[in-house]
């Protein structure tokens, strides 16, 4: 939809509203036809079109899910202007659009998904799954990336992971080139030092909303990340590798939800992914995204020789994986390995001066 278009959407709530108030109250045992659910549909009404959609899937009416996925076209986009009130009768309508286009199970165009993708994206991950892979690939490799090549949020980890279970090797490369090894080194004098602390998270508090008077229940839906097989079967499954699950949930949208989850770091996301094309349990690979090591402090040059030693140690194992990937033919060319060092003294005072300010970074 135009910039164009979705000022005019805009405009068009203020006499919407007016007319809304003009209808008997809809609840949802109000007497109903196909024609009257299709001049709802139509009205550029936000309330009835949500009542139209919401009475669609709960009558299973054929006629009006099919005309569904055209309308949610011109509605999908944010609205640029409007009062706080405006804004939530356009999600209210966008809500209930796809509610009823997942709840029937309707296959929808790549363009429409690609629409809501970015305010909705447990939404689009259940609609992309119906899609053919080889209509899907760009979407996905997109919602992975983004646009600076980090695989940065849970969208972006379950369209990996749909991706991973079909690799190619342009979507392999891309993976393996940022993949990452930190290595912390810890300098120690002979008797030993320690190294300690911790930080502890808390979670957010979530409030429930206060449901919109007149209005159809709404459903959103969120994505919610498991580190094995979730014992509920409630939601629809939207990715899987090993035993890291992703999930989508719809739930009432005015319901307090509290998710504390974050899900794994990049770094370890990545080395889920190669672990996974080698058919090797993440934590039985011969490297770790993190890594940690001693060394015993002596002289300066016994230092530099060990420290070079754990560093190339390190960089040989992830090349090893890395040419196993090749040999998969999943993984060309052949990437240089990424090993950051970061160097920490336990020795008061230091002999090698101010480590770890600036990590060694390999290649």
């Amino acid at each position: 939809m135009s910039r164009i278009s979705a000022i005019l959407l805009t405009l068009v709530f203020a006499t919407s509203t007016v007319k809304a108030q003009q209808f008997p109250e809809i609840t949802p045992d109000t007497p109903v036809d196909t024609a009257t659910l299709h001049t709802w549909l139509l009205s550029l009404d936000p309330h009835l079109i949500a009542w139209s959609a919401d009475f669609a899937r709960r009558r299973d009416d054929a006629q009006i899910v099919a005309e569904i996925p055209p309308l949610l076209e011109q509605w999908a986009l944010p609205l640029l202007v409007g009062s706080s009130e405006e804004r939530t009768s356009h999600r209210q309508v966008v809500l209930a659009l796809l509610d009823t286009l997942i709840q029937k199970n309707v296959t929808v165009p790549l363009n429409v998904v690609e629409s809501i993708s970015d305010q909705f994206p447990a939404q689009a991950l259940i609609l992309v799954r119906r899609l053919p892979p080889e209509t899907s690939q760009a979407t996905l490799m997109k919602w992975t990336f983004g646009s600076n090549d980090r695989i940065s949020d849970r969208r972006a980890r379950a369209a990996a992971m749909l991706l991973a279970e079909h690799p190619d090797p342009a979507f392999v490369s891309r993976v393996v080139q940022k993949a990452e090894q930190d290595v912390t080194v810890q300098v120690v004098g002979e008797s030993g030092t320690g190294f300690g602390g911790g930080v502890s998270m808390g979670c957010g508090d979530f409030f429930a909303l206060r449901p919109e008077p007149g209005w159809p229940v709404a459903f959103a839906y969120r994505l919610r990340e498991y580190d094995s097989q979730p014992q509920s079967s409630a939601g629809f499954s939207i990715a899987e590798i090993g035993s890291h699950w992703i999930t989508a949930e719809r739930i009432d949208d005015n319901e307090a939800v509290g998710d504390c989850s974050t899900g794994p770091s990049e770094a370890d996301f990545r080395h889920e992914l190669i672990a996974y094309w080698l058919d090797i349990e993440p934590a039985d690979m011969p490297w770790q995204p993190d890594e940690s090591r001693v060394i015993v402090w002596t002289t300066q040059a016994a230092y530099e020789r060990e420290l070079g030693a754990i560093t190339e140690q390190q960089r040989l194992k992830m090349l090893d994986t890395f040419e196993r990937l090749h040999d998969r033919e999943l993984l060309e060319p052949v990437p240089d390995p990424r090993v950051v060092v970061r160097v920490q003294c336990g020795i008061e005072p230091c002999p090698i001066g101010q480590p770890g300010e600036e990590p060694l970074s390999l290649p």
